[in-house]
């Protein structure tokens, strides 16, 4: 105990400030959803402004997509039709 009493003395500390809220509950509750959600918003529309100035728009993605899925169709025919020849080949 002399030990606590004698640190404490020799230390540097100031004295302990309490802040009370005299808030209730519900109205911090309130002002803690409204603040996420006004954050998600703004990062939401800071995600789609970059986007867009980026040339990353959602028609031209479709568009990539639909040529690929073009393109995948095309080559997997072509697939079939080489596979069928060299099994005709190989029998």
């Amino acid at each position: 105990m002399k030990y606590k009493l004698w640190v404490r003395r020799m230390s540097i500390s100031a004295p302990k400030v309490i802040f009370k809220s005299y808030l209730p509950w519900l109205l911090k509750a309130i002002f803690v959803v409204l603040a996420v959600d006004f954050g998600g918003a703004l990062a939401m529309s800071i995600y789609d402004l970059w986007r867009d100035s980026a040339g990353h728009k959602p028609s031209v993605s479709m568009r990539q997509l639909a040529e690929s899925n073009i393109k995948i169709n095309a080559l997997t025919a072509e697939w079939d039709l080489f596979s069928t020849t060299v099994n005709a080949t190989e029998s």
